[in-house]
């Protein structure tokens, strides 16, 4: 996957922006208002890294988390020095307003989840992270990983009331 400005090395990040690129806009969304701006800078840090990294999807996920919760704290800064308050509502799931109703309270389930909690569920739903890879990018073990998930799944449960069965992975 190294870049030499062939068509192949081309196409190896195409695809890798095809495959990445939503799991990781969902995961700085948890931050920033502008996760795409976010994951985008990422892809253009990953197409000048040298030497390229090993693994390149860690190595994304690692740099979209901080430049993510760097742009939160810069956002925070921001608003106080600009006293605004923004009342924008962040749709995570869907766009049109017949599905909005289960993504809404998905949405609302999923945000009052504490943040590490939070993070992890993103991590392995929605982005098909292993609990080895979601622990090296959290600094944890996986087995604290592996609970941490399994504690945040029971507690969407109980808050909906439904089985999660079929959208989670063990």
């Amino acid at each position: 996957m190294q870049p030499d400005g062939n068509s192949a090395a081309k196409f190896e990040y195409s695809a890798l922006v095809r495959s990445l690129g939503p799991g990781l806009t969902l995961l700085a969304r948890q931050w920033c208002d502008a996760p795409e701006d976010v994951v985008q800078e990422a892809f253009l840090k990953l197409f000048h890294q040298t030497p390229f990294p090993e693994n390149p999807r860690a190595w994304l996920f690692k740099v979209v988390r901080r430049d993510a919760l760097n742009a939160s704290r810069a956002q925070s800064r921001r608003k106080k020095r600009e006293q605004i308050s923004r009342g924008e509502r962040v749709n995570w799931f869907c766009d049109s307003i017949e599905e909005s109703l289960d993504g809404e309270l998905v949405t609302r389930a999923l945000k009052s989840q504490p943040g590490p909690i939070r993070e992890i569920l993103v991590l392995r739903l929605w982005n098909e992270l292993s609990f080895d890879e979601i622990a090296e990018l959290a600094g944890i073990s996986p087995r604290t990983a592996s609970r941490r998930y399994q504690s945040g799944l029971q507690a969407i449960r109980s808050q909906l009331n439904i089985k999660l069965e079929e959208f989670t992975r063990g």
